[in-house]
């Protein structure tokens, strides 16, 4: 809990020197200093975990090309410098899915067939 409020303090306060001293004040004068490295290691693993989030985790049923992915971060408005992570699922017929900002676009043959297949049984 520290950790992702110290995270938050320096991540969007426009006062992050002066939070952080006040932080480091107060585990100083209740001697929890020694409680510093496990912080940090913790910062660093929020923060990788926030990064990885923050990729474009493109799913393909197979291999995209370098010119598929540009449409896919297109359509999703990733910014075209930014890394994306790409996997490959057998299982998928074809298409992709892609999760990014807590967002699934879902462009699988599965989901079409599933969304054709929804429709007639409704007819």
């Amino acid at each position: 809990m520290l950790t992702e409020y110290i995270y938050t303090v320096i991540d969007g306060s426009t006062h992050a020197e002066q939070d952080i001293d006040m932080i480091l004040r107060v585990l100083n004068e209740r001697k929890l200093t020694y409680l510093l490295p496990a912080i940090l290691k913790d910062l660093e693993l929020l923060h990788s975990r926030k990064v990885a989030l923050s990729l474009p985790r493109i799913t393909c049923a197979v291999d995209p090309t370098e010119e598929t992915i540009a449409r896919i971060k297109t359509y999703i408005g990733a910014t075209d410098d930014s890394a994306v992570a790409v996997s490959v699922d057998k299982d998928l017929v074809g298409g992709f899915y892609v999760e990014y900002e807590g967002k699934i676009y879902d462009g699988s043959v599965r989901t079409y067939v599933d969304t054709i297949k929804r429709a007639l049984q409704v007819m």
